[in-house]
């Protein structure tokens, strides 16, 4: 993911993310830590083994292809919560009511 809730409760993007602040998953609130550098663009990430009750974490990777279509939109549309009762989904792209999910596979 690319935005997390800091101390305050604010959204911050990974971009702006200072290195050793914690930082808190949007959707379970758990601790989230930074991975910079590698083969990927740079995001948050829950810790090993921890269990976020977002209905999509775990189920895929978000590729480069899809973060370059994600961040063609401003950072406030850019991975909004939704809830639907108990089920919570981080939109790719939420644009008024209109929910944009970036789907690219063989």
């Amino acid at each position: 993911m690319f935005f997390a809730h800091d101390c305050r409760g604010q959204r911050v993007h990974i971009s702006e993310a200072v290195v050793r602040q914690e930082y808190f998953c949007p959707s379970c609130g758990a601790l989230l830590y930074q991975r910079r550098g590698g083969d990927r663009a740079d995001n948050f990430a829950h810790m090993p083994k921890q269990i976020c009750h977002d209905t999509w974490h775990g189920l895929y990777d978000m590729s480069d292809w899809h973060y370059e279509w994600q961040s063609r939109f401003p950072y406030p549309n850019q991975e909004v919560l939704l809830s639907f009762g108990e089920m919570k989904h981080r939109a790719d792209v939420l644009i008024g009511r209109t929910v944009v999910e970036f789907q690219h596979s063989s």
